[in-house]
């Protein structure tokens, strides 16, 4: 029974590590256009581009489990 248990945590973190993955990529994705929104000067993207490279340099994280 443990060594079934001790499976599903493997395959349960396995998943928080690809969705994690997952998601890391999509708010890159999302960072590079308006960067590059910022340098052909479309309207508001700078303002976006300030905030959210300042919120990537400060972080707020939930505590470790």
């Amino acid at each position: 029974m443990l060594r079934d248990i001790q499976q599903v945590e493997s395959s349960l973190n396995d998943t928080v590590m690809v969705a994690g993955s997952e998601a890391y990529l999509g708010a890159l994705s999302y960072y590079n256009s308006v960067k590059y929104a910022t340098k052909l000067n479309v309207a508001g993207a700078k303002i976006i581009y300030k905030t959210s490279n300042s919120a990537s340099k400060n972080p707020e994280r939930p505590p470790p489990m």
